[in-house]
Order: structure tokens, then sequence, then C-alpha cells
């Protein structure tokens, strides 16, 4: 039998091992491969230089306040903005004839200027069932003249006007009469000015958790044991947590934040669980804190790509709430509730068809006073 392949490599000088000498006019494309590949890293490596170049150059031209502006007009088309209306009260006639525990207001005070502080109101909204109520109320105060952060709570079972309704718990308004509302209730019974709102629910929470890389929670061994054998941590998987420091994702901290039945140090109950979500959100700062405002833009954009969080901050509110976080002095954060110990007694009243169990400020006034103390002094 005749090796056709035998006898063509005869006459093909390449297969048969020999080389073809090149002619003036060609080119060893083979030779040269590893230093196309060079040539285009470091076009790459170049032309990424050449970006951030770009970048300083614009921050030292046009200054740290064109970036925040530019950044600032990017994130306020990214988050779900919902501004807050005139609040018209319905026109209804109460139905609890028990006017005994009615908070007694006291006629608006004339503050002085105070266009430094800014007032804004954090909601944990808790969606299960079909609920609306707002378990999370903490104002976070921002004092852009100190360059200061302070929270206060405002606990959800404080008994309260709730404009053109009986009286009831303060959770109870958002679901009400939403946003609006909520603001209303909370000046009419505080008499304290909210500046702007910001909205998550349980999911937003965790996503945000997880996005940051989770963070930082120190547990007792109560509070570790209450954990892995509840459901507040609501994925079994994540049921795993020790006594002592956690590196917790976002389910596990959603977890930690509802704890109500493990006393917080000498907090129990209600005051116990607004205490974890103070802790929780000054681990979210310590996360965000020494970032630059070129990464605290990627940050949030990778979030605001999915979660919606609702405000109703406008492009101009996050360029002041940006400008202050690159001055906050993170490590000098104050944190209360309302209402304080020794200034409010519990009680059951009626609310609807059923007793539950309230939390009445002792003197509405001095509530009110202790509140603006502890925000603009």
């Amino acid at each position: 039998m005749i090796n056709n392949e035998s006898s063509d490599n005869k006459n093909n000088p390449i297969a048969s091992g020999e080389t073809e000498p090149l002619l003036a006019d060609q080119t060893d494309t083979t030779s040269q491969e590893p230093g196309k590949k060079r040539k285009i890293i470091i076009c790459i490596i170049l032309g990424i230089a050449a970006l951030l170049a770009l970048i300083t150059l614009f921050i030292v031209l046009f200054g740290k306040k064109a970036v925040l502006k530019m950044t600032s007009n990017y994130l306020s088309e990214r988050v779900d903005y919902e501004p807050v209306k005139d609040y018209d009260p319905p026109d209804i006639i109460r139905t609890n004839p028990d006017k005994s525990n009615t908070p007694v207001q006291t006629e608006p005070k004339q503050q002085a200027s105070t266009s430094h502080i800014k007032n804004i109101l954090i909601i944990g909204i808790e969606e299960i069932k079909g609920a609306k109520n707002t378990d999370t109320m903490i104002i976070a105060t921002i004092d852009t003249k100190n360059n200061t952060l302070k929270l206060v709570s405002l606990l959800r079972d404080l008994y309260v006007q709730v404009p053109g309704y009986d009286d009831n718990k303060l959770n109870s308004a958002y679901a009400k009469g939403g946003i609006s509302l909520l603001y209303n209730t909370i000046e009419t019974n505080f008499n304290i000015k909210i500046d702007n709102y910001v909205l998550i629910n349980f999911k937003v929470f965790e996503y945000i958790i997880d996005t940051l890389g989770g963070i930082d929670i120190e547990l007792s061994e109560k509070e570790a044991d209450y954990l892995n054998t509840t459901n507040y941590i609501s994925d079994p998987a994540n049921r795993n947590v020790k006594p002592g420091k956690n590196h917790m994702n976002g389910n596990q901290a959603l977890g930690y934040c509802r704890v109500r039945r493990v006393a917080k140090g000498k907090e129990s109950n209600d005051f116990g669980r607004t205490q974890r979500q103070r802790t929780v959100i000054k681990a979210v700062i310590e996360k965000f804190k020494g970032k630059s405002v070129l990464q605290l833009k990627s940050l949030l954009n990778q979030i605001l790509d999915n979660a919606s969080i609702k405000t109703d901050a406008d492009k101009n509110d996050i360029y002041v709430y940006l400008e202050a976080a690159t001055k906050l002095k993170f490590n000098e954060i104050e944190s209360t509730r309302i209402p304080s110990d020794g200034s409010y007694k519990g009680k059951s009243v009626k609310i609807g068809n059923k007793k539950q169990d309230v939390l009445v400020p002792n003197d509405w006034s001095k509530t009110q006073e202790e509140l603006h103390k502890f925000i603009y002094e």
C-alpha cells in the first residue's frame, strides 16, 4: 500500500521538518505572538492609569465639591424617590371613649436657628403576612457644623396621638396613612422637625449587610443560644452563631436586630432590641468609614442596582449628606432612646377591640425637652 501522507510530505518542506526561507517582505508571526500580548496588556494598564489620572486631575481642577455634586446627581436617580405630601387628617369620629391615656401636648416651641442640624428618620418596616408596621424608627441627627452624628430610637410601643385616628402605638401610623402620617405623628407628639427619611424592609436590610461583606457583632451566651434555637435567624443554615465576636451575614444580623426576649445588658424587651438596632447601625457605619467619595459611589451603586430604598431626599439633600459623611467624627457617635429610664410608665389600654401594653410618658413636655436637648445641644 502506498503511504500518501509520507509521499506528500516529501514535497512539503514544512511537514517534513524543513524550513522555507522567509522573503524580505514576510514576517514571522509565530515568533511575535508573545510580543503582541505584552503590548495589549501594557495598553490596558496605561489606559487604566490614564483614567485614574484623569479622575485625579478632575478632583484637583474642580475640587471635591464638583465630584460630590456629580455623585449626588447620579445617586438621586437610583433611589426610589417618594416625597412626603401634606397630611390631610381623615374626617372621622374617635371611637375610644377612654381619654385618660391620651398624651397631653404642649404648645409648639419656637426653636433657635438649626440649619446645621439634619434629622433623618431611618425606618425599618415589617412586611410579614402583609403587615406595614414600622418596628424600627431611629432619628439619625447630622450636625454639619460640629461634624457629629447622633442616633435616637423612638420605641414602637409609645402611646401617641395619631392625627385623625384614635390614640395608638407609634408603629401603627405608617400602616394607617403612609409616610406623611408618620411624619405628622412624630412632629405632633415630639414637636420636632424631620428633614428626610430612609425606608427599607427586611429583604433590603439583609442585602445591604451582605454587600458590605458582613458586620462584626458581639454576642452574649444567652443571645447566641436564643438565636440558634429560634426562627429569628430565618435560614436554619445560619443558626451557628457563638458567644463573643461574630462576623454576621445579612440574615444573621437581621435576626439579631429582632431579638427582644433576651436582655441586652440591662436593657430588656423592646429597649434591648432598639439598642441592638443602634449597635448594627454603628457596625454598618464602621464599614463605610474611611472610604473615599468614589468608593462610596461604587458601593451605593451596587446596592441600588439590586435593592429598593425609599426616600424623600433629592439630589441637593444627598449632596449635603455625602459632604457631611466625609467629615463626620464616626468614633464619637452618641445614642439613646425615647422614653428614657424613669420617664414613663407601662399601661394596658384598649386599642380597637383588645387590650394592649403600651408605654406612656409621665410628662410629654419633659419628654420633648429631653429629646430636643439630645438632638440640638
